[in-house]
């Protein structure tokens, strides 16, 4: 009795884990699909939703743990799982990746090698476990389909992907072909093409927004064509670089009627210029790679 009570309180524990671990991700869903797509290895809007596909699939197996539905196989599925996450781990400790791997998204910070000590604690966990053959409670067929449902829909539902914004509203920063000539003359912005991005130094969508085009700047290699504009105080340039985790691209410090008068106010603001004329303008959500591409490509 005194054993099959440790195993479940295990099972437990590791189905808190997992939960736990879906929705840290989900309150911070936006970091972590940019931490997906700094990988390098997808474009943003596939990254979105393989951030959302993964959320789901931590809180179902958690949810299911908890329930010990089908013990069995979903104890096997999440070693397989837990498996290939350390081993992604593995390489970015090899390649002296120091950043969150967004395991419990912000809240509980790990770098990889963190990460990879706690995965290694749950595969042991799951192995013990496993030596014996819980009980398995006869749960109703719905009730399995219901955790599943709730799971996958809830991401998607609290925070839909970025390609359906654009989807619902197509062209939701209007511009008129205006030009764009700033007080502070450091930046050429009137000189071919750049991408000026307006930002306030606090705002997060901003900090979002510029690691997203540090991101993009890396994949199409456009560094040299883009600037950042603020408005605010010298001293707090500091914290915007550390938090956003973008690339120190020039930049420009102008009064606030200045960026109030240029952007609307909407922030952060993304304008694709061309000899300093307004091609296309766009905020954190609609901004892609393909914008990008698309611009920069030669005539």
């Amino acid at each position: 009795m005194k054993t099959s009570l440790i195993f479940h309180s295990i099972r437990i524990l590791l189905s808190v884990v997992f939960i736990f671990s879906g929705i840290s991700k989900l309150l911070s869903v936006d970091n972590f699909e940019l931490y997906i797509f700094s990988q390098h290895l997808f474009g943003f809007d596939v990254s979105g939703i393989i951030a959302r596909v993964i959320i789901s699939a931590e809180i179902s197996i958690g949810l299911l743990l908890l329930f010990n539905f089908y013990f069995n196989i979903i104890s096997k599925l999440t070693l397989y799982i837990l498996l290939f996450f350390s081993l992604f781990l593995a390489y970015k400790l090899i390649v002296s990746a120091n950043e969150n791997c967004n395991c419990f998204g912000d809240i509980i910070v790990f770098n990889a090698g963190e990460s990879l000590l706690k995965n290694f604690i749950l595969i042991l966990m799951i192995l013990f476990i496993r030596k014996k053959p819980l009980l398995q409670k006869p749960l109703p067929q719905w009730l399995f389909v219901f955790i599943l449902g709730v799971s996958f829909s809830t991401p998607f539902i609290y925070s839909p992907p970025d390609i359906i914004y654009r989807k619902l509203y197509p062209n939701s920063h209007p511009f008129n072909a205006e030009h764009i000539q700033l007080s502070d003359t450091t930046l050429s912005v009137d000189e071919g093409k750049k991408v000026v991005a307006f930002f306030s130094m606090g705002c997060k969508y901003c900090l979002l927004a510029a690691h997203k085009i540090s991101i993009i700047a890396d994949n199409t290699q456009t560094h040299e064509n883009i600037y950042y504009v603020f408005f605010g105080e010298e001293k707090n340039m500091e914290g915007f670089w550390e938090k956003s985790q973008s690339k120190h691209f020039p930049y420009a410090i102008i009064p606030f009627e200045e960026v109030y008068e240029i952007t609307g106010g909407y922030m952060p603001s993304v304008f694709f210029l061309e000899n300093g004329y307004i091609k296309q303008r766009t905020g954190y959500r609609d901004l892609t790679e393909n914008n990008f591409t698309d611009f920069f490509k030669p005539h």
